[in-house]
């Protein structure tokens, strides 16, 4: 991810709006699938790090939120973004935030509570077996439906053929 300098605010939203364009083009039929309650992987290989999601269930979106907010998250949903927690090496207790489509992936509950029950630490979960298979299967599986080189730039993918072997 790049950070340039705009010349009015105007240009900072256009830029955005490009940005936002552009990463529902990459969407897949999976990707957009992605839902209320599921659980997903954010590759970051260029931070070394696998962030893991819950998203958001629409009860969990509407505690104690006003009818405002309720409407902009529905708003976001509809341009790709999916609101939750998200737990990774550097906050492993997790932080709300949210992430476009495109950057995700969607695993299993079992992946998700075997990555829980190790602290969503990228290092011990692609140690064993499970997490390494997880992770071929996810890069597989992106790479069938986006092509067989994927490389977005700060998408979160970044997939050249990849097999179990070719995971730390």
């Amino acid at each position: 991810m790049t950070s340039q300098p705009f010349d009015s605010i105007e240009a900072a939203f256009e830029s955005m709006r490009q940005a936002e364009e552009a990463a529902n083009a990459t969407v897949t039929p999976t990707q957009r699938a992605i839902s209320y309650g599921a659980k997903v992987v954010k590759p970051q290989p260029h931070l070394g790090v696998v962030v893991f999601g819950s998203i958001w269930t629409k009860e969990e979106r509407d505690e104690g939120e006003e009818r405002s907010t309720i409407a902009a998250l529905d708003d976001a949903y509809g341009r790709g973004y999916r609101t939750g927690r998200w737990y990774s090496d550097y906050v492993p207790e997790g932080e709300v935030g949210d992430s476009h489509i495109a950057s995700l992936w969607p695993i299993e509950e079992e992946e998700w509570e075997e990555a829980d029950a190790l602290g969503f630490s990228t290092r011990l979960i692609l140690s064993l077996p499970w997490g390494r298979e997880m992770m071929a299967r996810v890069l597989t599986e992106a790479g069938k439906e986006m092509g067989p080189t994927v490389a977005q730039e700060g998408a979160g993918f970044v997939v050249v053929e990849s097999t179990t072997e070719d995971l730390p």
